[in-house]
């Protein structure tokens, strides 16, 4: 990002439709907005502005800089873009960034972004986005649906009809899911995550991903249609996903179709199995005496489920009671403003502290601080000392004498509730731990 100046940039969007494949076209595909308005924040600079489709890819205007790009699209609600700037003033040939987040109603959008140039460090910052002319999701995956032939799954026990005495409750953010061979024990569970009536699932083991629509969600009952991606491991599998709410768990029957599968069902090509669901709990409360480790807890689950907001206050609750993992997680998120604003010098404390107590994550972080000099003064010095903390780690030599994430050790990556955390600003990644 040019810090005094604009950004004339390429764009990649990754959004929330699977089925469409990237082809040439007058319009972009479905989902993507024809044009949106960008500002990007870095400390206390921000830089606005306009991206245009122009038949193949998007053209943007920050006056100074010059690109082009391309689109794809993919699975449920997030919004990941990049950058490839062609021109640029002196000193940011080459400038790349990735932008990762959450779309906001369909019309707008905001998470955070990460510029880079090749040889030098990245930085770190946040965006916000307003969209115009975005074709509906919805509207197209009804129409493809009918010219497919496609009917309604059939129900096993039918729930009782909506009524005004059971008005329609808040959509969840998640559901923790056991269907199929989870209900024999084999701890294959799902994380379904929600943006409204819309989501997105995965499953622990078997590479299975899906879209998912809340169909119904009331006190007499829970109706989602759930819809597996062609990149899953189970392609053209359909499921209608039916059950009661009983407090924070949902039990019931789904009926599922998968084309070519299922001959000996009754009826055939149709089976039916029972499922259930809790509703994570993904907040803390400051005065409800929580332990370190509840908080850190509840943390990890608010962050698998990408309650950012959430995560960091349970992370706070730990880290301010002693726990030097949670206070490793505080400092990476004031410093890359996941769930709290930007706050490089109370990231580079956050972190400071977490990596005294041994936490490798605020160890690798905190040499990355100093090397860049953010939250701190540059230190080359102070950095390579805290790389070769992070080296020598205990967590870390007791992989490579495991043989296991070796080129996670040697590269410095995040790991744990870290990566979690790194996981919930990018789209389609539902990491279970």
């Amino acid at each position: 990002m040019h810090r005094s100046g604009g950004i004339n940039v390429v764009l990649l969007i990754v959004v929330s439709v699977a089925s469409m494949c990237a082809r040439a076209q007058s319009g972009p595909p479905q989902g993507i907005p024809r044009s949106l308005r960008i500002c990007e924040r870095f400390q206390a600079i921000t830089a606005c502005g306009d991206w245009t489709w122009n038949g193949r890819e998007f053209a943007t205007d920050y006056r100074t800089n010059v690109g082009t790009g391309t689109i794809q699209l993919t699975g449920a609600a997030e919004i990941s873009m990049a950058r490839v700037d062609q021109k640029a003033p002196f000193g940011f040939k080459g400038q790349q960034a990735e932008y990762h987040g959450t779309m906001d109603g369909g019309n707008a959008a905001h998470g955070t972004v990460k510029w880079f140039i090749k040889g030098r460090p990245a930085w770190y910052g946040t965006w916000t986005a307003t969209f115009t002319n975005v074709e509906k999701e919805a509207a197209a995956q009804s129409d493809a649906q009918q010219e497919a032939g496609q009917e309604p799954l059939p129900s096993s026990t039918p729930l009782p009809p909506p009524s005004p005495e059971t008005p329609p409750l808040p959509s969840p953010v998640g559901l923790e899911v056991c269907d199929g061979d989870c209900m024999k024990g084999d701890g294959n569970f799902g994380t379904w995550i929600f943006h409204g009536m819309k989501g997105g699932a995965r499953w622990a083991k078997g590479g299975q991903v899906a879209i998912l629509t809340i169909e119904r969600f009331d006190a007499g009952g829970v109706v989602i249609r759930r819809e597996d991606l062609p990149n899953s491991s189970s392609p053209g599998f359909t499921a209608v996903y039916e059950g009661t709410i009983h407090d924070s768990r949902i039990e019931g029957t789904a009926t599922a179709k998968w084309p070519g599968h299922f001959p000996k069902a009754s009826p055939p090509g149709v089976a039916r199995y029972s499922w259930y669901g809790t509703i994570p709990v993904t907040t803390c409360d400051s005065s409800a005496g929580l332990g370190a480790q509840e908080a850190l807890d509840a943390g990890g689950k608010a962050a698998r489920f990408r309650q950012t907001p959430s995560a960091f206050q349970c992370f706070l609750i730990a880290a301010q009671q002693g726990d030097g993992q949670a206070k490793g997680l505080v400092g990476l998120m004031y410093r890359d403003g996941i769930g709290t604003p930007v706050d490089y010098k109370e990231a580079f404390r956050w972190l400071k502290a977490g990596a005294i107590q041994g936490d490798y994550n605020a160890q690798v972080a905190l040499e990355q601080m100093y090397e860049i000099g953010i939250g701190t003064s540059q230190d080359p010095k102070m950095a390579q000392v805290w790389k070769e903390k992070a080296e020598n780690n205990p967590l870390i030599l007791q992989q490579r004498q495991q043989a296991q994430q070796q080129q996670a050790a040697q590269s410095m990556m995040f790991m744990g509730l870290a990566a979690v955390l790194e996981a919930a600003t990018r789209p389609e990644v539902y990491v279970v731990y």
